[in-house]
């Protein structure tokens, strides 16, 4: 079996998701998110850096206690990686709700 094979079939299944359905799964996984999501998320470019900003911009967010509780570290790396215009407003939202919430992940 070739030894690439599962990895590309990993990637095509997150490259099935919707932007919505990748979101969602960052509130599942905790900090075991596959090096696939991460890809499929940047692939996505700039479209997706909305969704990812309402992520960190809702506060509730930053003190959940499930699984979800580092979606607001992938979104803002995620965020980070992306780049843009789009990204400056929702990162620069990320120093102040982190001091906020004397956050020291990010």
């Amino acid at each position: 079996m070739n030894a690439a094979a599962p990895e590309a079939k990993a990637a095509a299944e997150w490259a099935a998701l919707s932007d919505e359905e990748l979101i969602r799964r960052m509130f599942t996984d905790a900090d075991q998110l596959p090096i696939e999501f991460a890809r499929q998320v940047i692939s996505r470019g700039t479209r997706i850096t909305p969704l990812l900003a309402d992520v960190v911009r809702d506060e509730r967010n930053w003190s959940r206690e499930d699984a979800g509780w580092c979606a607001v570290v992938h979104a803002t790396c995620l965020m980070g990686a992306i780049g843009g215009d789009e990204a400056i407003g929702p990162l620069v939202d990320v120093l102040r709700i982190a001091e906020a919430f004397e956050e020291d992940w990010l």
